[in-house]
């Protein structure tokens, strides 16, 4: 007897080694942890969200060579020398940090009829008078603009345009509100002095919507060809978010200088984050249009709708359930890291969360279905402020992926960050899985599932969910027939990045039943 427990304790050892977690608690996020562990010029800086006592985290951020662009209850605005970012979060003033890498995307619409420009133009009942934007500051957050467009001068042939920033470049004429940059008054505009245009159309296009004044061909007008001009060209580099909170504020404050109201126009956006309006740049940006009258933000919906759904909700409802994503092995910018990896962003309301538990799994698609493994199960309890790291062991035994969960509270919600660096194989499907009670949202990447982009309703994802077990684990395919059919699907979706269709209907749909609801992942940008 004792000899054969003395040979089971050999594989006891092994399994609570592979299984070993770790808590590590911390003030940032995978991004921020990315974006220091890259080379840098000596000396550079960063812009930063930091949560924590605003007067105590402006004077941590001065202590270490940063210096403060604007704050808010709870969060401080900065730039911050990456050196002493680390070091910055040592402070008992700094509660966390945030910060984004994700990639901005320039968006468009039409809109000239459905908006009846001509009517206000023409000022028909019941409006008072005619509108065109005479006496208001309309602002651009874009890609840039061609100053020497016919459509932003004026008749005597000076720029309409009042400031121009161009985030991307260095040199003199730095806002020093900002500490980066080039800025352009309309004197030097005048003058020719400028050095940055428009670097796709895109800027010139949307800025020509608004406020072209038809001087080009004497017909297209924008929306207030009567407007001040001020451009800011974002820049992609670093947070995208804290680019186009800055530029926000610059905006307001230079249409301020010229004793005008303002609107800002920012037809660009990301298709991650929570996109509840509670993240720091939202709040900011909130703030500034509360802190006087005559001040207003437009910004674009997004220009995804042929990708269908990017935001899943999870409502396991006592049951498990889970959903599938690729790993993404595409360089910059279709990923934000430079290796492969699996990276998705999780949200909910902490009264939503707390009473549900989560886990990565793995399922190998080829040359047969197999489920692979999956990582513990784990609370919001145990994870709340820092990094749980262990290993995704299989079956079998072998290491899949290392694995990282990183959470934050923000107010009354939860961030929760996945994160896993170059996994074992690229060909697997890897499973978010949830059980418990309630219910948070999925927000990266494009999700392909049953319904092709159309809402599910609970009893299709009941159905779905009936199918799983306690333990999550996958459907059974009716048949060898409809089980290799799966396996090709997925092949296919790898290879070409969409399902095929026959007569608009989704394959998936069409030949897999018995997979309703299923959602997969594709994680390019």
């Amino acid at each position: 007897m004792s000899n054969r427990y003395a040979a089971l304790l050999p594989l006891l050892t092994l399994a609570v080694i592979a299984n070993a977690q770790r808590f590590e608690p911390r003030k940032h996020d995978f991004h921020l942890e990315h974006f220091l562990a890259q080379p840098h010029e000596p000396g550079e800086v960063m812009d930063l969200f930091i949560h924590g006592d605003e007067s105590r985290v402006s004077e941590a951020v001065q202590a270490h060579g940063g210096f403060v662009k604007r704050a808010l209850p709870g969060i401080v605005a900065a730039r911050v020398p990456v050196d002493a970012v680390l070091s910055l979060g040592q402070s008992t003033a700094v509660k966390r940090f945030e910060f984004s890498l994700d990639r901005g995307e320039l968006l468009s619409d039409s809109m000239r009829v459905k908006a009846r420009v001509n009517q206000v133009h023409a000022g028909l009942a019941p409006l008072p008078q005619a509108y065109d934007g005479q006496g208001v500051v309309v602002g651009f957050i874009d890609a840039g603009l061609d100053v020497n467009h016919p459509d932003f001068r004026n008749a005597n042939g000076t720029s309409r345009v009042a400031f121009y920033w161009d985030q991307n470049l260095t040199g003199s004429g730095t806002p020093v509100e900002f500490g980066y940059g080039r800025e352009w008054s309309n004197a030097q505009i005048n003058a020719g002095q400028i050095g940055s245009t428009d670097s796709g159309a895109h800027g010139t296009t949307v800025t020509g919507s608004a406020t072209g004044n038809g001087l080009a061909n004497g017909r297209h007008k924008g929306v207030a060809p009567a407007a001040d001009i001020i451009v800011v060209k974002y820049s992609g580099q670093g947070d995208f978010r804290a680019k186009v909170a800055d530029a926000t504020d610059f905006i307001y404050r230079r249409a301020a200088q010229l004793g005008k109201p303002a609107v800002v126009n920012a037809s660009l956006g990301t298709y991650s984050g929570s996109h509840d309006g509670l993240d720091a740049a939202a709040l900011s940006i909130n703030n500034m249009l509360d802190a006087q009258p005559g001040r207003a933000f437009v910004c674009a919906a997004g220009n995804a709708g042929q990708w269908g759904p990017m935001h899943r909700r999870l409502e396991p409802a006592n049951d498990t359930v889970f959903t599938w994503f690729l790993t993404n092995s595409y360089p910059p910018p279709a990923n934000i890291f430079n290796f492969p990896n699996v990276f998705f962003e999780v949200w909910a309301d902490i009264s939503d969360f707390q009473n549900m538990q989560y886990a990565i799994g793995a399922d190998r698609v080829s040359p047969s279905y197999a489920f692979r493994g999956r990582t513990p199960y784990h609370t919001m309890a145990q994870n709340m402020g820092g990094v749980i790291s262990e290993q995704l062991v299989s079956t079998s035994g072998n290491v899949l992926a290392n694995v990282q969960y990183s959470m934050q509270q923000r107010g009354q919600q939860v961030q929760l960050q996945v994160f896993m660096q170059q996994p074992d194989s690229a060909s697997y499907n890897w499973r978010f899985m949830v059980t418990g009670a309630g219910r948070c949202e999925i927000g990266h990447g494009r999700i392909r599932n049953r319904e092709h982009g159309q809402q599910r309703d609970r009893s299709r994802f009941g159905a779905y969910r009936d199918r799983l077990s306690a333990h999550g684990q996958a459907p059974r395919a009716r048949s060898r027939q409809a089980h290799r059919r799966f396996v090709g699907l997925l092949r296919a979706y790898a290879h070409h990045g969409q399902l095929p269709e026959s007569d608009g209907v989704p394959a998936m749909q069409r030949a897999l039943p018995e997979f309703r609801g299923l959602a997969v992942v594709d994680l390019r940008q």
